[in-house]
């Protein structure tokens, strides 16, 4: 994933797209590898088309099961409640949780797990640094602010089951 994700981010700053759309299409890579490599077959295949209107990417697998289409009458958001974190698995990572600090102004969230699910988690990044938060019952923690790698290997670790 890695890989997709570097491979899109340097293309798309080679033909000039702003630094805030390209980390969308990274996003967007991410979570459609992902999807790829969780529900389908390899091998995988991405394709990325770049013209003066639009950024086309698309991501194929050699699954023989096409996906469902969604019911258009259902408003997306409506449904979407977030992903869903895997069960914590014995030799797991512990993580570092700290009360959150008043860092900087703004901080965006990038993904989040199911907020129904207690508790619940947002990748975060404020400027040139990513954390993840941790909110529970009205209290939140966060791990150390790091660079994005850091924070995505972690995040990954985390939804995997693999940290805590």
């Amino acid at each position: 994933m890695g890989d997709a994700r570097n491979l899109v981010r340097r293309t798309l700053l080679l033909v000039g797209l702003q630094a805030d759309l390209v980390e969308d299409a990274v996003l967007m890579v991410s979570e459609l590898v992902t999807n790829a490599v969780s529900y389908g077959d390899a091998p995988y295949e991405l394709v990325l088309r770049v013209d003066s209107v639009e950024v086309v990417c698309m991501v194929v697998d050699a699954g023989a099961v096409r996906p469902m289409p969604m019911n258009r009458a259902l408003d997306p958001l409506e449904e979407y409640h977030g992903l869903h974190v895997a069960p914590l698995r014995r030799d797991h990572e512990q993580l570092a949780w700290m009360s959150p600090a008043a860092r900087c102004g703004r901080v965006r969230v990038r993904q989040y797990t199911c907020s129904r699910c207690v508790p619940w988690y947002e990748f975060c990044v404020a400027g040139w640094l990513t954390f993840v938060r941790r909110s529970t019952d009205g209290v939140t923690h966060e791990t150390a602010w790091t660079m994005a790698a850091e924070a995505e290997r972690v995040w990954g670790a985390l939804l995997r089951g693999a940290a805590r």
